[in-house]
This record gives C-alpha cells, sequence and structure tokens, in this order.
C-alpha cells in the first residue's frame, strides 16, 4: 500500500490565523477530494472549505464567495467581515 498526503505549508496555519483575528473569513478552494482537502483545512484552522473544484470552477468560487459571506472592502481589495 502507497500513501500520498498534501501538507500544507509551515506558515499557511500562522497566515489564516492572522487573518482570522482580523476579521477575514477564510476558504479554501481546491482541486483535492473532500478528504484531503478537510485533512488540510483543519491543519491550519480554515472551516470553509469547496473541494473537488476543476479549475475552471475556482474563478466562479471567487465570483460567488463575496457577496455571500463579505460585508465590507478592504483598501486592499480584499473583503473583511464586519
Amino acid at each position: 500500500m502507497i500513501a500520498i498526503a498534501d501538507t500544507a505549508k509551515p506558515e499557511a496555519a500562522v497566515v489564516v490565523n492572522y487573518l482570522k483575528k482580523r476579521g477575514f473569513e477564510v476558504w479554501m478552494v481546491t482541486g483535492d477530494n473532500k478528504r484531503t482537502a478537510a485533512a488540510v483545512a483543519r491543519q491550519v484552522g480554515i472551516d470553509n472549505v469547496f473541494a473537488e473544484v476543476l479549475p475552471s470552477g475556482k474563478g466562479a468560487c471567487v465570483i460567488i464567495l463575496p457577496p455571500l459571506c463579505m460585508r465590507r472592502s478592504h483598501p486592499l481589495g480584499l473583503q473583511r467581515r464586519e
């Protein structure tokens, strides 16, 4: 049996924590299967995951997410929850 696992970059959890403390809602959009995506998300503290997304669908997620979960514009073009 061969097992392959995705791992997050060491600084990913630090960045996610930084963003969450500042009121950002962090999402992960990945082509990985649901099980792998959930494991990686847990490693870095991400609660919201879209898994098994084709490259062509990732752009749609970027368009759909801001109106659904974000309320206030950030000066850098990011969105932040109130």
